[in-house]
């Protein structure tokens, strides 16, 4: 007797691959410009933020070369390391600012109080308010574990 597998899910037609990429590519189209608009904003709000931004990335590129230089010995294999390095420091350092930036302006706000807190529970990534415990949490479940969800 043959074995009923599951049933393989219908081919995508062209026009339905074609609205994905085109979702796909709008989307990132809408990150790259929301990335952009907080740099502007910073940078308007900011005056130390590029030389911060260059002082950090930089700084971070060389003392990693350094490092790996003294490692391993040899004058190419820390570049991509220090690349990567003085990016992340980079990054770090327009992310920070961004937000000091973002702060400062919605001080003095009427609800900016409640905006923080609700930016701080929610957090990037997340679409609905958190949910004071987990959904598949019961009494049984934290009891047994030996510790209570709070």
């Amino acid at each position: 007797m043959a074995k009923a597998g599951p049933s393989k899910s219908a081919k995508r037609t062209r026009a339905e691959k074609k609205a994905a990429r085109a979702a796909k590519w709008q989307s990132r189209r809408d990150t790259w410009r929301a990335v952009g608009q907080a740099f502007n904003l910073t940078r308007k709000n900011d005056p130390r933020f590029i030389p911060y931004l260059v002082i950090f990335g930089v700084g971070a590129a060389a003392v990693v070369y350094v490092v790996s230089y003294f490692v391993t010995g040899s004058l190419w294999y820390g570049i991509p390391i220090a690349v990567a390095a003085g990016l992340i420091a980079a990054m770090f350092t327009f992310s920070r600012r961004a937000q000091k930036s973002m702060y400062s302006q919605a001080e003095g706000t009427p609800g900016a109080a409640v905006w923080v807190l609700q930016n701080q529970v929610r957090g990037i990534g997340t679409r609905h308010r958190a949910s004071p415990v987990p959904p598949n949490w019961t009494p049984s479940t934290g009891s047994s574990a030996g510790r209570a969800w709070s």
